[in-house]
């Protein structure tokens, strides 16, 4: 939003309040939603961070780094499985 005022409003947006410049449209997802529909979401919306609320209240923030370092950790768990498999060292 702050990058947004600068290419807007150039050497005013330093002088703007918050309110002036702030994001309305805020993306959310539920404490029930599944990583798929909050990546799905950041795309749609084109964000890096989605706000996560439980009815009316803001528990929290999923930012496309969380979602990377899940994933990452995710993959790097499956290809651990995979690796003790094949070397027979899983899976008794």
């Amino acid at each position: 939003d702050c990058c947004n005022a600068v290419a807007e409003h150039g050497t005013r947006a330093p002088l703007m309040r918050v309110a002036e410049i702030m994001n309305r449209s805020v993306a959310t997802c539920s404490t029930q939603d599944f990583l798929p529909s909050v990546m799905a979401i950041m795309t749609e919306r084109r964000t890096r961070h989605v706000l996560v609320v439980d009815g009316r209240t803001i528990v929290g923030v999923v930012s496309i780094g969380d979602v990377v370092k899940h994933r990452l950790e995710e993959l790097m768990s499956n290809e651990q499985v995979l690796h003790d498999y094949i070397a027979g060292t899983g899976y008794h």
